[in-house]
């Protein structure tokens, strides 16, 4: 049973993300917040439509679709 639910988590998770073409760093607003990315880094999902989350990087706040985009892309810009 525990590994349905996981599974069923999973899959949830992977459908959230839909992968469009071309990132662009163009400033966007989304319900009064200002992001300066279209797309969101990870799954190239455009966020002025799939706002989630957000994270103030160098300055500048980025828009992701979810926690889990933003968790890998934050934990991406820590490893290099």
């Amino acid at each position: 049973m525990k590994s349905l639910i996981i599974l069923s988590i999973a899959a949830f998770i992977l459908c959230s993300c839909k992968n469009e073409k071309a990132q662009d760093t163009k400033t966007s607003t989304v319900s009064n917040i200002t992001v300066v990315n279209e797309t969101d880094p990870i799954c190239q999902m455009r966020v002025k439509e799939h706002l989630s989350d957000t994270a103030m990087i160098d300055g500048q706040v980025w828009g992701f679709c979810s926690i889990v985009c933003k968790e890998k892309y934050l934990k991406s810009v820590k490893l290099k």
